[in-house]
């Protein structure tokens, strides 16, 4: 008795370069799922240096401290403002946060008659039970989120696209390969375009 052998799988030019660009389409999102999964590194690289510059002591706010070595760091400023009101702030330096809607502080330099940081102070919640309410016309931001963000979802996504995609052309070709043998054994020319 001799063993069954497995037709030859021939496929229509057109199903043939339906898969490879089902393949390219595939590959695209593979490359896609990694690029989220070095976004998802990045992000928390960035929140592991965020958390640690949030540990060290505040810095004193003082006419010297630059943007940069105020940024994502804890800072203690004192100060006057509006009517004579005198503050004292424990916050966390931040570039003008614009997306908030805020001025960034160095448009307002030529429009106000004393000096401007370049950076603003966010203020942290006070760690005690004497927490007096804002003033009126401040406004308290919530902490920036150190967060990871969407990234592992969207990656995960990505793959999951990638893999149907894989899935399901190899499936696809493999059933038009067989439709196209069945063709063949009743007289056809063995092939079926996938459009017909």
């Amino acid at each position: 008795m001799r063993p069954k052998t497995r037709p030859k799988m021939r496929m229509d030019r057109r199903d043939l370069a339906g898969l490879v660009v089902a393949l390219l389409i595939a590959a695209t999102c593979i490359r896609l799922g990694v690029w989220q999964v070095d976004r998802l590194r990045a992000r928390r690289e960035r929140n592991a240096l965020l958390l640690a510059a949030r540990v060290r002591p505040p810095l004193e706010v003082s006419g010297s401290l630059s943007g940069d070595s105020a940024r994502d760091r804890r800072l203690r400023a004192r100060g006057v403002y509006g009517e004579g009101d005198s503050a004292a702030v424990v916050g966390i330096g931040m570039l003008a946060p614009r997306a908030r809607g805020d001025v960034d502080p160095v448009a307002l330099r030529d429009s106000v008659p004393y000096r401007l940081l370049p950076f603003v102070v966010q203020q942290l919640p006070p760690a005690t039970a004497s927490y007096r309410p804002l003033p009126p016309g401040l406004v308290r931001w919530p902490i920036p989120e150190l967060s990871d963000g969407p990234h592992l979802s969207y990656a995960i996504q990505w793959f999951s696209f990638a893999v149907i995609i894989i899935v399901g052309s190899l499936a696809l070709a493999r059933k038009r390969a067989a439709e196209a043998h069945l063709a063949l054994g009743d007289g056809g020319r063995g092939t079926i375009n996938a459009l017909s």
